[in-house]
This record gives structure tokens, sequence and C-alpha cells, in this order.
């Protein structure tokens, strides 16, 4: 018999976050590189924001653009997303 035995009504929302949290980590990762001042920016940001990376921010920063888009940027970001996406498989 296993030790331990899998049940989702045991899952709390923070275990499954803890979960999609180490998802995230397994992803692969890449750097950008910034001015000193921009990395200040980016890190007191990330901390008056209370968020667990400059990845998170950026994320976020991210999405909030691409909402802002009119629908030809949309489908032009999507089209050049697609094409990113594919060079770094």
């Amino acid at each position: 018999m296993p030790k331990n035995v899998f049940s989702r009504n045991e899952l709390g929302d923070n275990k499954i976050k803890k979960i999609e949290k180490s998802r995230k980590q397994r992803e692969k990762s890449t750097s950008i590189r910034v001015s000193v001042d921009t990395a200040n920016q980016l890190n007191a940001l990330v901390s008056v924001l209370g968020l667990d990376s400059v990845t998170e921010l950026l994320g976020q920063l991210s999405e909030s653009a691409v909402d802002n888009l009119t629908d030809e940027e949309k489908i032009e970001y999507k089209t050049m997303k697609k094409i990113l996406d594919k060079k770094r498989k």
C-alpha cells in the first residue's frame, strides 16, 4: 500500500496554489538586460505591490498592455507571439 493517497477533496486552496506556483517555476527562463535604475524601479514595485517576483509584475504589466491594444494590434501581437514561441522551441 502506498504511504500517501491522493484525494482532490483534501487539497485546499493553499496546496493548489503551491502546486501551480511550482509549475510556474519549472518554466524556462531567460535574462533581459535593463538599466540599474529600471531594475530598481521594478524591484520597488514588486515590494510595494506585494508580488512574488519581477516576472509576476512584468506578466501583469504585459497583460494590461495587451488589454489596451486595438483589435488590429492584438492580432499582430498574437501573431508575433506565436512566431517567437516557435523560435524558442
